[in-house]
């Protein structure tokens, strides 16, 4: 079965072309990478009640009485994930609004947009899916035991160390948010 999806395309179409050959993740389309940015992002707001429900051992050894108020340093990766994924989805949002304006797209805007779309679509959905998995991994370390919690400390990795500027609760929610609006931006009808 060949790869080749050109015959598919549109008369007149160099832009889409060009982003088919030379883009990255081109089998989304901008509006549905704008959509996974937020979905990524609500991913992330997960961390909230994967601190509240760790076990007691866990709780009690590293979080005191409110794990949800606690200032975990994780929660700085949960706001930088907001930053790279609502960075990335904002910038392939102006991508559509820009490539809105022209009827046909001159070759040189193409290259420039193409170009555009992979930066934002690396910082998005790469850097930021990281951000997100190593957030959700670090704060859920603990649900295989005290054990294995003091092993990472030892090794100099304390998923539950203290001092951030935000709470857990604050960070979740503010993620969350970030993701809900993003989604419902990637189905704006402005953007089809």
């Amino acid at each position: 079965m060949s790869e080749d999806h050109t015959d598919r395309l549109p008369v007149d179409s160099e832009y889409e072309l060009i982003r088919l050959q030379h883009g990255f993740l081109t089998r989304w389309s901008l509006p549905a990478k704008v959509r996974r940015c937020g979905y990524l992002l609500v991913t992330a707001s997960a961390a909230l009640p994967l601190v509240t429900f760790l076990p007691a051992a866990v709780r009690s050894t590293y979080l005191g009485t409110g794990p949800q108020v606690a200032r975990l340093t994780v929660t700085t990766l949960m706001l930088g994930s907001i930053f790279l994924l609502g960075t990335g989805g904002l910038g392939l949002l102006a991508l559509v609004t820009y490539r809105s304006r022209f009827e046909t797209v001159p070759e040189r805007v193409a290259w420039s947009l193409v170009g555009l779309e992979t930066v934002f679509s690396g910082m998005g959905l790469v850097t930021g899916t990281l951000t997100v998995v190593v957030t959700l991994g670090l704060v859920s370390v603990g649900y295989a035991g005290p054990g294995v919690v003091e092993s990472l400390r030892a090794a100099g990795i304390d998923p539950y160390r203290t001092g951030a500027l935000v709470s857990v609760a604050a960070s979740s929610t503010a993620t969350f948010c970030a993701g809900i609006v993003l989604s419902f931006l990637g189905f704006a009808p402005t953007v089809r």
